[in-house]
């Protein structure tokens, strides 16, 4: 799925904020890796970090999920 991502502000660090300027802000989704996706309940939310493989461009990396927003999709 292609997605079109933003930063933050307040919350993203300097590394998302340069991946989306540098490689976006379109990108392919290739991995989830949330508790969700993992299968653990509510009660264990914020285990590990919480975080989406992404392609841009020549890049391929993971960004937290916490510091940017989805703006548009394709599919």
């Amino acid at each position: 799925m292609k997605i079109k991502i933003e930063a933050i502000k307040p919350l993203a660090s300097q590394r998302t904020k340069n991946r989306i300027r540098e490689n976006g802000p379109w990108f392919t989704l290739e991995r989830m890796h949330t508790d969700k996706e993992f299968g653990i309940g509510k009660k264990a939310a914020g285990f590990g970090v919480q975080s989406w493989l992404l392609r841009g461009n020549d890049w391929l990396g993971w960004l937290p999920i916490n510091e940017f927003r989805i703006t548009d999709q394709s599919a």
